[in-house]
């Protein structure tokens, strides 16, 4: 089975201002301009039938990898939401807000961050490495300008009391002045407002987290991936550990909201993957306002589970077998085991030299040492 109900429910602007059935598609997408002309294009027409058919269309990749390894796919999660309620079309808006960024997350790409960008084309002279050549200088469709997404924000708010969920991505949503004007411009609407559901690597105001109070309900994605001064300062560089402590303490002081912890586990994190887990939970006080979640590699296949020593995952499978799940709720217990199979199941390493390579090149950038941050080193992979 292929069905989707997201080319359905969703409607997605990607981060270079292009309209798809959700965040997690990957390939070309249609030439329309709107949300009318989106729904009506035979673009639509054509995916909507090949995955009720049973084809595994190519741009949904990604869903089809993580099902294939055992992973619970967002087409799964989405289904299965949807499965018992009424039909009523178009519901969920998603935004991309460009590739403004405050960060040069390890595992992330020039598309979702302008400082990464930065990065590529500050250290393009100095590459000899062929593929890394062809990463750093991969184009992307800027076509429409990089705030292409301050000419929807009307749209949006017209549209705002008929869908059930908007949701924000970037880029960095809460640096980004054209999200703060879809911010207010909703709350001076009159209209009634839907849930909102924002994901953020923390760099908002307190001021900012207390406008979203008059949203039907307020989520926060809170994008993570590390904790504890070493790993979160080297992953999400250059953020500080202290900063993300005291965002942590402004969203528990709102009651109204909830918030996902998210990490995305990929080889560099993964001697870091249990202490996160439990901390998080710790600083949280188990509340079920805020709950631990995985989020898995969707590029960069360099930094993925498979390309690390053998003794790393099976200490990691340990220590996570170890965790006392009884202040857990269901779903983090679903998806620890849910690591934990796909740790035991992994394939053979792959990409080596990419991932040496840009490794070699971050950490000239960063001033850093990447394997002495991380626990092991590049060359026990294929001990």
């Amino acid at each position: 089975m292929t069905y989707c109900s997201e080319p359905y429910k969703q409607i997605h602007f990607d981060s270079q201002g292009n309209l798809g059935p959700c965040c997690q598609f990957i390939g070309a997408r249609p030439d329309v301009n709107g949300f009318d002309e989106y729904l009506s294009s035979s673009w639509l027409t054509d995916l909507k039938i090949r995955l009720d058919n049973g084809e595994r269309v190519a741009g949904c990749k990604f869903c089809w990898q993580q099902e294939d390894i055992g992973a619970t796919s967002m087409r799964m999660r989405r289904n299965n939401y949807y499965q018992s309620k009424p039909d009523s079309g178009i519901e969920h808006l998603m935004i991309t807000y460009g590739n403004q960024c405050n960060t040069a997350c390890r595992v992330c790409n020039a598309s979702r961050s302008s400082l990464i960008e930065k990065q590529y084309n500050h250290m393009k002279p100095t590459l000899t490495d062929d593929n890394l050549i062809a990463l750093v200088n991969k184009p992307h469709a800027w076509n429409k300008s990089k705030t292409w997404y301050k000419a929807i924000n009307d749209g949006i708010i017209e549209k705002s009391d008929h869908i059930r969920k908007l949701e924000i991505s970037g880029g960095e949503p809460f640096i980004n002045v054209h999200f703060d004007r879809l911010i207010d411009g909703l709350l001076s609407s009159g209209k009634t407002l839907p849930g909102i559901n924002v994901t953020t690597n923390g760099s908002f105001t307190e001021d900012q987290i207390g406008k979203l109070q008059k949203f039907n309900h307020t989520h926060i994605n809170f994008s993570i991936d590390g904790t504890g001064e070493k790993f979160y300062e080297y992953l999400r560089w250059p953020l500080m550990w202290d900063e993300a402590r005291d965002k942590i303490e402004i969203l528990k002081k709102n009651p109204w909201l909830s918030c996902e912890f998210v990490i995305v586990p990929h080889n560099l994190n993964l001697l870091n993957l249990v202490e996160s887990i439990i901390w998080l939970k710790e600083v949280t006080e188990y509340d079920e306002r805020f709950k631990i979640g995985f989020s898995w590699l969707n590029g960069a296949p360099w930094y993925k589970i498979d390309n690390s020593p053998n003794w790393v995952r099976e200490k990691v499978v340990a220590e996570l077998e170890s965790i006392i799940l009884v202040d857990y709720t269901d779903q983090e217990q679903e998806q620890i085991n849910e690591l934990i199979r796909i740790l035991k199941t992994t394939q053979l390493p792959s990409d080596l030299s990419m991932l040496k390579s840009h490794v070699e090149m971050t950490d000239t950038y960063r001033g850093s040492n990447t394997w002495d941050v991380i626990g092991w080193h590049y060359d026990e992979i294929m001990a």
